[in-house]
């Protein structure tokens, strides 16, 4: 009953797509595993006859995030665009902002490097940029203090130490961690348009070695009230977050473009660091061939 066609389809998209209730009733009654992917992959098939049966008889919160993890392992955003557009307006208007928020902020902690640190009013930088600016390179242990937060090298020896707004600022971001450590290397490319860190994420059930791009995303408030179906509506994290991710350049053109000599991407997000939005996209890399200054060209 479960067994896929290798797309993650099974006999209850079938039901679902074909609109045969007493079919995907009697699947989802028997066990049937993967119901909102399957769902979503049948263009939520039946609309609001499916939802309020769902809603009525599952605790669905666990199938959802199943769905999106899924949908992000194999990197189907892209591909899915009208899917999940179908799907996005009935969790919205279902469960908060911070529950949809989590489905799609994946890389908000994906390296201490992104820590957001100000240096100005109103102007932060990423973590990693700080340190450069010190000209601080290698391993480096952060280890939290109750007057200051201290910078040592590999070998144990101080290379910086920080206090007050700086130090306030990098703490939050380590939540109840009292050290960390990162690696200058792991700074592929910075400039221009966005940050490049590298990652080691999970695609398609496999570590893949790939690098993130942050950049910037800034919100026209203004646009919140009005009803041109130009402008964008509410939070991020709500039923227009793929109307979002169509103002990344990556997304809208060339994540649909599929050759062997373009660098692979594997996933498109929307994060947020602290109080400000970042375009993420993912894109596969292949440490021993590229360098940094190679690497910016693909990106």
């Amino acid at each position: 009953m479960n067994k896929t066609d290798g797309t993650g389809k099974s006999a209850l998209y079938f039901a679902f797509l074909f609109e045969q209730e007493a079919s995907w009733k009697l699947l989802i009654e028997r066990g049937a595993q993967n119901i909102v992917l399957n769902w979503i992959f049948a263009h939520c098939s039946g609309k609001h006859l499916v939802w309020n049966y769902l809603t009525n008889t599952y605790h669905l919160r666990k199938d959802i995030t199943d769905a999106f993890n899924y949908i992000k392992t194999y990197s189907l955003v892209r591909k899915l665009y009208y899917e999940l557009n179908c799907f996005l307006p009935f969790c919205a208007g279902n469960f908060e902002t911070d529950f949809l928020e989590k489905q799609f902020n994946c890389y908000a902690d994906v390296n201490p490097l992104t820590y957001r640190i100000p240096i100005a009013e109103n102007k932060k930088i990423f973590l990693g940029s700080y340190l450069k600016e010190l000209n601080l390179k290698g391993i480096i242990h952060i280890q939290r203090r109750e007057d200051a937060l201290r910078f040592y090298d590999r070998n144990g020896n101080l290379l910086h130490s920080v206090e007050d707004e700086i130090k306030k600022t990098i703490v939050s971001q380590m939540g109840r961690k009292m050290n960390i450590h990162i690696d200058m290397d792991d700074v592929v490319g910075e400039g221009g348009e966005g940050y490049i860190v590298k990652y080691s994420g999970n695609f398609q059930n496999d570590k893949e070695p790939c690098c993130i791009k942050f950049v910037p995303y800034r919100i026209d408030k203004s646009t919140v009230d009005t009803k041109s179906p130009h402008e964008l509506h509410g939070d991020v994290y709500e039923k227009n977050y793929l109307r979002h991710l169509e103002y990344s350049k990556e997304y809208s053109v060339g994540a649909i473009i599929d050759h062997k000599n373009i660098i692979r991407y594997l996933d498109f997000a929307i994060s947020r660091l602290g109080n400000e939005y970042f375009h993420t996209i993912g894109r596969a890399y292949n440490f021993m061939f590229f360098t940094a200054g190679d690497f910016n060209e693909y990106f």
